[in-house]
């Protein structure tokens, strides 16, 4: 309420309140630069405080430089808060956010500034779509923004804009151009000799070449990459790397080793206030324990996951969990309670996309499962299992088993306090 009040007493005396908006434009572009260098210096918990805990300013200050037309000033936020809404999983928030700087400027111009800034910011919105299950909305300006920003002489805008692309493409399983994108930013990080941005780029390429199932990339890239991001005490990347050398671990038949590393992945991305990377590494965390035999662990883990993406809003990863807890009550002798659960995926039409980490739309990996219960159950009780997960939303059968009450009978189905 003090701030409202000032803020109403200055606009006053408008010559005034002109120049310290400017100011604060200023102080809050430069603000937000000394963020982004701390990141990519790996101080990054402090990196992240810093926009945080003055959000509103740097938010306000953001929208002051789109209204007057200042394309180069917005640009300098344009990363910081990329990372912040990545980190908290603000995803529908960053789809807003930066798009606003697409309706600001008209995307016709060929002013350099104008230009990159609608590149950049709208690579990030491609971003957040991608994350929330609408890869193919962002595709197409990834695209245009990575070929766009590829000679920037700022090395970090031209990585952010790969990132962006090679996630998109990920969810529209386009695998190739995806090892195309990375390998041309690890090739321009490399030409730089900027140890960040390599270790990055090595990190982004060598999933590229897990997804193509080429383990033998991937394995040779890794451990470069983590040995520079333990040398500048890195928390983003390490965990994603964390994650890549777990999920070898799992295919190599070294489900005690995955376990480690993804439990190392889960304790920084929980330092950091990470939220995807946290629920991905659970989600492989459960993998590891199901390969190990370990299946209430598995099954703890996988509900951890859900509740995260939940807070995200990311309803594909929770499908794909949910599918996988299936596999888990299977395995615990409830074939029943998996037949239902698969029958709600199936119903959900999201579960027609490809999870993160794997080529495999969730549907089909569902009906698989589905198909190789076939005879676990008689006809009668497969039929009503069937019946019941298909009527039931997805939303209430996710619930249930975030709250432990999956065993509830769904003719009495426990609703929301």
């Amino acid at each position: 309420m003090l701030r409202q009040y000032g803020e109403a007493e200055l606009r006053q005396y408008p010559e005034f309140s002109t120049h310290v908006d400017e100011a604060h434009a200023v102080f809050y572009a430069e603000l937000m630069q000394e963020s982004l260098a701390l990141f990519i210096r790996s101080d990054q918990p402090r990196a992240l405080r810093i926009v945080e805990e003055d959000l509103e300013n740097v938010r306000s200050a953001w929208r002051h430089c789109l209204a007057i037309g200042d394309a180069a000033a917005a640009r300098r936020f344009v990363e910081g808060l990329w990372y912040l809404y990545e980190m908290r999983g603000w995803y529908p928030g960053g789809i807003s956010l930066f798009g606003e700087a697409l309706d600001a400027f008209d995307a016709r111009s060929d002013q350099e500034d104008v230009v990159k800034l609608r590149a950049l910011a709208g690579a990030a919105q491609a971003w957040f779509f991608s994350l929330i299950g609408q890869p193919e909305a962002g595709e197409a300006i990834a695209r245009m923004a990575a070929d766009t920003l590829r000679d920037s002489s700022n090395l970090a805008v031209y990585a952010t804009a790969a990132q962006c692309l090679a996630i998109t493409l990920v969810y529209v399983g386009r695998m190739e151009e995806m090892a195309a994108c990375t390998e041309a930013a690890m090739a321009a990080a490399d030409a730089r000799h900027h140890m960040f941005w390599s270790a990055a780029m090595r990190n982004w390429r060598a999933f590229a070449a897990f997804l193509a199932g080429d383990i033998g990339t991937a394995t040779k890239l890794l451990p470069g990459a983590y040995e520079t991001f333990e040398r500048l005490h890195e928390h983003y990347f390490m965990s994603w790397n964390l994650s890549l050398q777990a999920l070898i671990a799992t295919q190599q038949h070294r489900p005690l080793d995955a376990i480690d590393l993804h439990a190392r992945g889960v304790a920084r991305c929980r330092d950091l206030g990470y939220m995807r990377g946290t629920m991905v590494a659970l989600e492989g965390l459960g993998e590891a324990n199901v390969a190990a035999g370990r299946f209430e662990a598995a099954e703890q883990s996988f509900i951890d996951g859900m509740a995260t993406a939940d807070k995200m809003g990311m309803v594909r990863d929770m499908l794909g969990m949910m599918a996988k807890i299936a596999k888990v009550r299977a395995a615990l002798g409830r074939p029943e309670e998996a037949v239902e659960m698969l029958a709600t995926v199936l119903a959900q039409p999201m579960s027609a996309q490809q999870p993160f980490a794997d080529n495999t739309p969730i549907k089909d990996t569902a009906a698989r499962v589905l198909d190789d219960l076939r005879d676990w159950l008689s006809p009668a009780e497969r039929s009503a299992a069937l019946a019941r997960g298909t009527s039931t939303p997805f939303e209430v059968a996710a619930k249930e088993l975030m709250a432990g009450v999956a065993d509830v009978p769904r003719g009495r189905v426990r609703t929301e306090p």
